[in-house]
């Protein structure tokens, strides 16, 4: 654990189930050229929300328990929270506007193909970042390799949140177990903001 190496924040995966079998999958990824600083204000704001929720709850609760009127417990909650969000936003929206984002929808209990397809791409992308990201951490490559890898999958990240279709990704770079980047066409659901800021690595 001692030799393990700090990676790049990334970007980030999230994977959500609902009702009828229905799993929803969201792969973001930052812009690899983006200065660290910025990147780990992304991941902050984006790691924000729900603990702003989840504290804000508890605050309140405590406040209300201390004897305070739940207006009032209300308001001093958001007079912390809300200045806490503005500045995360500010300070990640260099970033934010061109992170690049690619989601899917499938359902396990009637699968349709092209969500099928779409679904695959995606956990392929992740699975590169991912696979990049430990090899790192165990020092199997240096850095300079996963910026390839990370740089190779963001241009496809873009290809297919622009409805492009994926990319060929050249063996300099695809990871070292595997090309990822050759997906079979599909359907693919996102947004990829480009000139305008992914759990991160």
């Amino acid at each position: 654990m001692a030799n393990e190496r700090l990676a790049p924040r990334w970007g980030y995966v999230s994977r959500t189930a609902g009702r009828y079998g229905i799993v929803s999958s969201r792969l973001v990824v930052y812009p690899p050229d983006a200065p660290e600083e910025r990147r780990l204000f992304a991941d902050l704001s984006h790691r924000f929300t729900p603990l702003a929720v989840i504290g804000g709850v508890l605050a309140w609760a405590a406040l209300c328990g201390l004897g305070a009127t739940p207006e009032l417990a209300a308001l001093a909650v958001l007079l912390v929270a809300v200045p806490v969000a503005v500045v995360l936003a500010v300070k990640a929206a260099p970033v934010r506007r061109r992170t690049v984002t690619v989601s899917s929808c499938c359902s396990a209990l009637r699968p349709d193909a092209d969500d099928l397809v779409c679904s695959e791409r995606l956990e392929a992308l992740a699975a590169t970042l991912q696979g990049a990201e430990s090899a790192l951490r165990s020092g199997v490559i240096r850095e300079d390799a996963f910026d390839r890898v990370w740089r190779a999958v963001y241009a496809e990240a873009v290809a297919q949140s622009s409805g492009e279709g994926p990319r060929p990704v050249t063996p300099g770079q695809q990871h070292p177990r595997g090309d990822h980047g050759s997906a079979r066409r599909g359907r693919v659901h996102g947004t990829g903001r480009r000139g305008h800021e992914a759990h991160a690595g």
